[in-house]
């Protein structure tokens, strides 16, 4: 049985249709996959600097620690006299 032209000019026209969906289908993938590597990327990026950061800052934050904690044991050490003086 013979295909009939309007038939045929639609089945073309259907095969074109589903051609193009299948291209742009692929772009939006691609560009889906481009996306979350990017993003991935973005906080691996992210995470490393701040660890990096700590790792490189981390004697400043001892010698503030070590300061911190010197000052609140002055501090009690000067309430204690103050009490002790007092209740002399």
């Amino acid at each position: 049985m013979p295909m009939e032209p309007e038939d045929k000019r639609m089945l073309k026209r259907v095969l074109e249709l589903s051609e193009n969906n299948n291209k742009m289908i692929r772009k939006l993938y691609r560009s889906f996959v481009l996306q979350r590597i990017i993003t991935v990327l973005y906080w691996v990026l992210i995470i490393g600097v701040t660890i990096g950061l700590y790792y490189y800052l981390q004697p400043f934050f001892d010698q503030v620690s070590k300061i911190y904690s010197d000052i609140t044991g002055v501090q009690v050490n000067l309430g204690e006299s103050f009490n002790s003086f007092f209740q002399k």
